[in-house]
Parts: structure tokens; sequence; C-alpha cells
């Protein structure tokens, strides 16, 4: 209900969604950011469970943990590889490249996505969930972003970027329609 608040889509104790992807956004918000007592649902289930996890989930784990968001541009796709390779804003401009079956048959150049990715020695991939916004906007985006974060307090830098785009995202995203993979 917390992670709900502060996304602002609680409504008299009542989760309250403007469309079907929302509940995605909520769940990666409540699971990797530190908005209960300062940890992440995933810190706290790495407290928990540590000791029961095999090799596998414990790698799994550590990646979503060290996993972060940010705002990346589109530069080139793979439809055969599945693979996205986009341009972080935020970072430098350094170039990753991940694999994301949807996307890569979906996105086009240009196209600015604000995502979490999760790193691995031999790959890529995002949480799932992305916000995705118009190329020709990007300027727009980066300044109205910056000028919203200033006003989040939520305590976590992490967390008041991804609600920054949530937010930038109802006002000025787009929506992806995945196309038919064969």
């Amino acid at each position: 209900m917390r992670a709900a608040e502060l996304l602002e889509v609680l409504e008299n104790d009542t989760i309250v969604f403007n469309n079907n992807t929302d509940i995605d956004y909520l769940m990666d918000f409540a699971i990797y950011e530190k908005w209960n007592d300062g940890k992440s649902q995933l810190l706290k289930f790495i407290e928990k469970y540590d000791n029961e996890l095999h090799e596998e989930e414990r790698i799994v784990i550590a990646a979503m943990k060290d996993a972060e968001t940010s705002l990346f541009e589109v530069v080139d796709f793979d439809r055969e590889q599945k693979t996205v390779c986009v341009k972080d804003l935020f970072n430098d401009e350094k170039r990753i490249e991940f694999i994301d079956i949807g996307l890569s048959s979906s996105i086009d150049i240009g196209t600015l996505l604000f995502t979490r990715l999760i790193k691995f020695d031999s790959f890529n991939m995002t949480s799932g969930t992305c916000f995705t916004f118009l190329g020709d906007h990007k300027h727009f985006i980066i300044r109205k972003s910056k000028k919203l974060m200033k006003k989040m307090n939520s305590g976590d830098l992490s967390a008041d970027r991804f609600i920054t785009f949530f937010k930038l995202n109802e006002t000025d995203g787009i929506p992806i329609l995945f196309k038919e993979v064969n």
C-alpha cells in the first residue's frame, strides 16, 4: 500500500490504475525500490532466504539487487538475435545491449526507454517493464524529468527517479504494441 501511495495510485485505501500496465509498474517499484524502511522487498527477501538459495538463484538475485534504472535511447536492434542496443542518457551515454524478445520486435531506433537493466556476465535484460517516449522529445523529457526530480522526496534517489518517470509516462509516454513474433 505504501508503494501504491508513493506512485499516487492509492485512492481511499483502494489501488486504482489508469491502464493495464500500471500493475506491472507497481510491482517493479515494490520489488526493487527502497520505499519500505530504507530497504527494497528484494533486500528483505535476500536477508530472509539467503541461506536457502541455490547457486543459480544467488546469481540472479545478485544481478537483480544491482539493477539500476535509467533513460535510454534505442540506437539499434536485432530482430533475429532478439537484442536491443541503447545509449544510456543519464550515465555518460554508454552503449548497452540487452535481450528482449518483445522490444526487439517492436521498437524503433530513436525511441526513449526508461527501464531497469539487470546485468549478467554474458548478457543483459530488463526487469520486464519500461516507459517509452518519442525520440524527438528527448530534450523535453530530460528537462521535465530533472524538474520533477527536484520535487520528489521519497528519501531514495532511485525511487524518486522511478516515480518521476511513472508520472511522465502518464502525461508524455507512448504505448508499446508488441508485434507477433514468428
